[in-house]
Formats: C-alpha cells, sequence, structure tokens
C-alpha cells in the first residue's frame, strides 16, 4: 500500500522519487494538513467503496440494521479477499449485517480454517434476494424494525417494517 501512496504521491507533486518535496520519507505524507493526502481521500470518496461509505454514515444512523443484496456485486467485491466486506458495515455504520455472508458459495467457500468464525455459519447467513416483505418477516424475528437496503454505490433505501 505504501508503493501506491508513494506512487501517487510522486505523481501529484511532479518530483521524480520523491513523496513530498524535501523528504523522502512517507512520514510528512501522513500529516492530516497534506495536500496529496487530501487529494487521495477525495479520490477514494469517489470510488464505489467511498460512495457505500459515505452512504452508511449518512444514512444507516435511521436503520436497526442493513441489509446487502447479492446483486450489489460494488460491495461483494470490494476487496479481493471474500471475507471482508461483511466488516465494512459494522464498521463504517455500528449496525449489524442481516444475511451478511457472500452470496456465492463458489466465489467465497468458508471452510474451518476461514478466519473470523466464519465456518460456525450456514448457507442461511449468506447473502440472499428477499423482497421487502420476506426482508420485514426476517428482521421482525430478529427483533428489528427498521433495514437500510444497501443496493448499490448509488442505491439505498430504508424500509419499516411494520
Amino acid at each position: 500500500m505504501a508503493v501506491t501512496i508513494d506512487g501517487e504521491a510522486t505523481a501529484q507533486s511532479g518530483l521524480p522519487g520523491h513523496a513530498l518535496p524535501g523528504t523522502e520519507t512517507i512520514i510528512s505524507f501522513l500529516s492530516p494538513y497534506d495536500p496529496i493526502r487530501r487529494h487521495i481521500a477525495e479520490a477514494v470518496r469517489e470510488t464505489a467503496g467511498g460512495r457505500m461509505g459515505s452512504r452508511l454514515l449518512s444514512e444507516a444512523r435511521d436503520a436497526d440494521v442493513v441489509y446487502v443484496p447479492p446483486t450489489n456485486s460494488a460491495f461483494w467485491r470490494i476487496t479481493k479477499i471474500c471475507t471482508t466486506p461483511p466488516f465494512f458495515v459494522p464498521a463504517f455504520a455500528a449496525r449489524p449485517l442481516v444475511h451478511g455472508l457472500p452470496p456465492s458459495r463458489e466465489e467465497c467457500p468458508l471452510p474451518v480454517e476461514t478466519a473470523g468464525g466464519y465456518f460456525s455459519y450456514d448457507d442461511s447467513s449468506r447473502s440472499i434476494a428477499l423482497s421487502d416483505s420476506q426482508l420485514c418477516a426476517d428482521v421482525r424475528h430478529r427483533g428489528f424494525r427498521t433495514v437500510l437496503v444497501l443496493a448499490g454505490p448509488d442505491d439505498s433505501r430504508t424500509v419499516t417494517c411494520q
């Protein structure tokens, strides 16, 4: 990652082989006031993951839980390690993720040696396509009432279950 950041810093600064003017280390880049760091942060906000993170931060506060349908491939493929996306929702939104395991057993098998205790969950914990009424029946059974449906980087809605 430092190599990628150094490469971006070099490109932005226009100085060959140096992340920042007058330094050969990334230390000064780590300052929150660094213009190159600010540029990278702005660029990340425009990615699919950045847009979904912003939605989670702003919209999940009005929901009890979050549901990411299997059709939101931007979410389920946000990293090369298929077991990491389920951690993003609790980390960004401080909300549980229902049906929060990756949808595809073929693309993301969860053998016993998988870190994080995933092997303890069965296929009913995987993301599946649900209608609003099916989703509401499921979350009401779990004691929740409102669901943020994160359908895509630019598509989300809150469902209130009666």
